[in-house]
């Protein structure tokens, strides 16, 4: 895939919020927004030790399931840029087990980083865009939680299948505020928590039977992202955005050479 340069300044001056940032496709989003022109604060429950001070992304460290955490941050955000433009909840979580041998910790875990922590975060952040008159909440999903499904992975399913219900009904609730809600869903990703699975990037991308024949890259989800909350998506609210080489359309399987035509 050819690089593309960004457009700069699709996103010039927005004060940005984005959970999960050190890595994979919370660290692509950060970097491409703040190469728009965005004032990005990334999130991260281990964010990056090193380069702070000539990063244009500033690292605030949280917990997003912690509610005083978000209350500190936006009290932050606000004290130095007066406002937030801009809220992504990519932080995720995923582990893989059948349902039977599933840890009740770990399914609680993944409900506090995957719905919990977005919760919190519009809860807390939507305050002052409702003051405001203007925002943008952009929810990171998955192909698993709009129709893709797969064995053992059921708590991690139903976690982003509960990021869409939040995501429809806020978009909602909220829009005679002037603001706008809509969901992300990546597809099989180039990220740490894909590779986790076992199984080469090809290999997995062939297992999938992943029309585009290969996976997705993070830039190519921070792309989508952008999007979303540049002034172009103004009247995209409630949207479910896939990102995912045609994987949610089915499973690509070629045509045996010797196949006729019925």
């Amino acid at each position: 895939m050819k690089k593309t340069s960004p457009r700069s300044g699709r996103v010039a001056g927005k004060v940005v919020i984005i959970t999960g940032s050190s890595q994979g496709m919370g660290k692509a989003t950060a970097e491409l927004f703040a190469s728009e022109g965005a004032r990005v604060i990334g999130v991260d429950l281990n964010p990056p030790k090193s380069g702070r001070k000539n990063s244009p992304i500033e690292f605030f460290k949280m917990d997003v399931a912690d509610e005083a955490g978000w209350k500190k941050l936006v009290r932050h955000a606000l004290k130095k840029h007066g406002r937030i433009d801009v809220l992504i909840n990519n932080a995720g979580f995923s582990r893989r087990a059948p349902i039977i041998d599933y840890p009740i910790e770990l399914f609680r875990q993944t409900f506090d980083v995957n719905v919990v922590g977005p919760f919190l975060g519009i809860k807390t952040v939507a305050r002052g865009m409702i003051k405001n008159k203007s925002g943008c909440i952009i929810n990171i999903s998955s192909v698993f939680g709009l129709q893709a499904g797969g064995p053992n992975r059921a708590p991690y399913s139903a976690s982003k299948w509960a990021v869409l219900g939040l995501t429809k009904s806020l978009a909602l609730e909220l829009a005679p505020h002037g603001i706008r809600v809509n969901s992300v869903h990546p597809g099989a990703i180039l990220t740490p928590m894909l590779l986790a699975g076992g199984g080469t990037p090809a290999q997995i991308a062939q297992d999938l039977g992943i029309g585009a024949g290969r996976v997705g890259l993070p830039g190519e989800v921070a792309a989508a992202t952008l999007f979303l909350a540049s002034d172009e998506a103004s009247y995209i609210s409630g949207a479910a955005l896939t990102v995912d080489g045609g994987w949610s359309a089915g499973s690509y399987r070629p045509l045996r050479p010797n196949l006729k035509d019925s």
